[in-house]
């Protein structure tokens, strides 16, 4: 199957938005937290500022992006060319998964 460059091309313009909405959106969390350790009344260590804004921007940026890398695979047809593959290469081994084991 071969792809359309235009749907390709507004795939990647819908997944650089998303990319960019992560990333204020994981600026928007760690601002967060970062306001949330504030209001306690114990001061917070430079080790756990770090250890926030390192644990929960990675965090979004990690599950958002393989996410929207997902929407990406579908929008993109890539999905639709590697199920394509797949229908004309079916698997051989699932017959041998059906086979009985031998009894000793």
């Amino acid at each position: 199957m071969v792809q359309d460059p235009i749907q390709r091309k507004m795939a990647m313009g819908i997944l650089k938005r998303r990319l960019v909405m992560l990333a204020v959106l994981a600026f928007i969390m760690v601002g967060g937290t970062l306001f949330y350790y504030s209001l306690g009344q114990d001061s917070v260590s430079i080790h756990v500022i770090f250890a926030a804004i390192l644990g929960v921007s990675l965090s979004v940026m990690i599950g958002g992006g393989l996410m929207a890398l997902g929407f990406f695979s579908e929008r993109s047809g890539l999905d639709d060319e590697v199920a394509s593959k797949a229908d004309l290469n079916p698997d051989d081994d699932d017959d041998a998964d059906s086979e009985e084991a031998p009894h000793h």
